[in-house]
């Protein structure tokens, strides 16, 4: 096989970007961060990256879950947009407190 090089001015070609503008470009999401319950404003971006899904199951998972408010990311979405929520906690105390609902399904933790 033959190869061939034809001589042309790369940067005509390529935009040329600082690290500190594609950092800019990377941060779209976070902007949207805000709080309900949650502790970072992770609901602000879960709320903007649903806005971008064109199909949505109505459903979401929680992992170390607590009660289901405290520090949640997906008690808004469950309770304030009608989703059906798969709540996770493995420390049996905090467990005892999720709350028993129908848009709610807990999964015990196994005992050791």
């Amino acid at each position: 096989m033959t190869s061939f090089f034809i001589g042309f001015d790369l940067r005509k070609f390529l935009t040329v970007q600082t690290l500190k503008e594609l950092q800019e470009k990377s941060r779209w999401l976070p902007r949207h961060a805000s709080n309900v319950t949650s502790q970072s404003g992770e609901e602000g971006i879960i709320a903007k990256a649903l806005e971008l899904l064109r199909n949505r199951n109505g459903g979401c998972i929680e992992f170390g879950a607590w009660d289901g408010r405290n520090l949640s990311n997906t008690y808004n979405v469950i309770t304030a947009h009608d989703y059906r929520g798969v709540l996770i906690e493995a420390d049996a105390m905090r467990f005892r407190e999720l709350p028993q609902s129908s848009s709610i399904s807990a999964a015990k933790p196994r005992r050791r």
